[in-house]
């Protein structure tokens, strides 16, 4: 990546976000930002799913694609901010297990979590920011059966089912929010358990957040939360 004519960063893989600071390229009038991709399209050690290593396609395969698929965008951030954030359901023990991040000038800031489930609050939250790296865990389902799948799917996620907690971030530095950002991604995992309320290991599935990756600053984050297991029907 080039910002006027200056070279600033590279970053390898083409499904993770990166971000660099760029100010010490910046002129301060009108910026240029120049992004080259090189994708090797022939070589057969890269994963490419059914892409043809090939210039044309052939058989089976599918014609490759390359190039830039996601948005590039320059963006004013605080020193004081949020760098990272991951958020893990514990099924077992209907909590949130959240991790945060910060800038080290984010020292004396206060960080508000909230989390609601279709609108009613569940959780709320004020930590006081001493050291980078803040981790809690949230019992949202306040031992409550009626919540969690052990007679219906209750609050948990399911296809049938998808619920999903909203969760609120919002960093305050002197009682006033620096900025603000949206994201949220998921992926399903094993139960680490192994069995589940007599479910098999094939049967029980957790849907968890992923590690939130940061593109710039995120002083307030609103994202859902996939709270529960997939169960899928076993075959004789």
């Amino acid at each position: 990546m080039y910002v006027n004519g200056q070279y600033v960063g590279m970053h390898e893989g083409g499904h993770t976000p990166f971000h660099f600071d760029i100010t010490d390229g910046l002129t301060w009038d009108e910026e240029q930002v120049a992004v080259r991709v090189e994708d090797p399209s022939t070589d057969e050690t890269i994963p490419r799913g059914k892409q043809f290593w090939l210039e044309k396609p052939d058989a089976i395969w599918y014609t490759p694609t390359t190039g830039i698929w996601q948005t590039v965008w320059l963006e004013a951030v605080s020193d004081a901010r949020l760098e990272r954030v991951k958020l893990q359901p514990d099924l077992d023990r209907g909590d949130m297990i959240a991790e945060f991040e910060t800038t080290h000038a984010a020292a004396g800031a206060t960080l508000e979590v909230e989390a609601s489930f279709k609108g009613r609050t569940v959780v709320t939250d004020r930590i006081a920011i001493h050291e980078p790296y803040v981790k809690r865990a949230y019992h949202l389902m306040n031992r409550n059966i009626f919540r969690t799948s052990a007679h219906h799917d209750g609050w948990t996620w399911t296809p049938d089912n998808p619920n999903l907690f909203d969760v609120k971030l919002t960093l305050r530095m002197d009682g006033r929010a620096v900025g603000r950002r949206s994201r949220n991604v998921f992926r399903h995992a094993q139960d680490p358990h192994g069995t589940r309320h007599g479910v098999s290991e094939q049967q029980a599935l957790l849907s968890e957040a992923l590690a939130l990756a940061v593109m710039a600053v995120i002083p307030t984050v609103s994202m859902p939360l996939a709270f529960g297991a997939c169960r899928r029907k076993s075959r004789a």
